[in-house]
């Protein structure tokens, strides 16, 4: 899974819609705050589609502003 990091909620739910409208399943997710402290919310793609949803929502100037691989532990 890939989370896709937006710059508020707003964008999230802008975002979603947009990869809805295109077939591209996502899910509103809690995102921990050392990610992105003014947004707590992010979506989640399966990896399988997570760089068409990434071209999608960059044609549709929906980009997020980080995309990180859910599986990584981070440190």
């Amino acid at each position: 899974m890939s989370l896709f990091i937006f710059k508020d909620i707003h964008h999230v739910i802008i975002a979603e819609d947009i990869l809805k409208n295109n077939g591209i399943s996502s899910v509103m997710v809690p995102l921990p705050k050392k990610y992105a402290p003014d947004c707590g919310m992010a979506l989640e793609i399966a990896e399988q589609t997570g760089e068409h949803a990434l071209s999608i929502l960059e044609k549709s100037n929906a980009a997020p502003v980080k995309v990180i691989d859910s599986t990584q532990k981070s440190h």
